[in-house]
Formats: structure tokens, C-alpha cells, sequence
């Protein structure tokens, strides 16, 4: 049985974003699987938005992904909050400038 059996789910072009009950837990994510999701969540999240940064965060005693995104997502729309089994950490940051030096 996997995760994915327990939680309920949305399946978009093989990219499996589970969205976990409150207070469930799951198993500790590694950096090497934080990276290797990386990219996929990305992917993922540009549908819902402009991405304007992605990262790996440390979460609890493991790893997950940070996505940064340009604005608010559409109305309604509910973000997952684990892809794959990594926690993602969704934040709202606007346009991206650089720093002056």
C-alpha cells in the first residue's frame, strides 16, 4: 500500500500531487529525493502560475520544496501540499528584481 492509497490525489501528465488529511504524517523526505522532485514540482506548480523561484527547504527532520510564485493563484484553486511525497511550502512574492551591488 503507498501513500497514495490512504490520501486522496490528482494525477496531472504523471506528475502524482498527493494532498494529505491535517495531522497525517509521512515519512521523512532526503535531500537526494527533495532534488530529484525538484523539477517536477516546478513543472507542476507553473500550471497554477508564474513561478518565480523554487528551492529545497529543510522541513521537520527532512526536506521539501519552496515555490515561489508571481500572484495569487486563480479562485479557487487548491495547491497541493506534497508532491511524490515531498512537502511543498507555496509563497506569494511578486516580480523578482536584482540586487544593486
Amino acid at each position: 500500500m503507498s501513500e497514495f492509497d490512504i490520501f486522496p490525489y490528482v494525477q496531472h501528465e504523471g506528475i502524482v500531487a498527493c494532498i494529505p488529511h491535517e495531522g497525517d504524517s509521512m515519512s521523512v523526505v532526503t535531500l537526494e529525493k527533495a532534488r530529484q522532485t525538484k523539477q517536477r514540482v516546478t513543472d507542476l506548480f507553473g500550471r497554477y502560475g508564474k513561478v518565480v523561484g523554487t528551492g529545497i527547504i529543510t522541513v521537520d527532520d527532512g526536506y521539501g520544496i519552496k515555490i515561489n510564485l508571481l500572484d495569487e493563484p486563480p479562485h479557487g484553486t487548491v495547491l497541493p501540499d506534497r508532491v511524490e511525497g515531498v512537502p511543498v511550502k507555496v509563497e506569494v512574492v511578486g516580480p523578482v528584481k536584482p540586487l544593486a551591488l
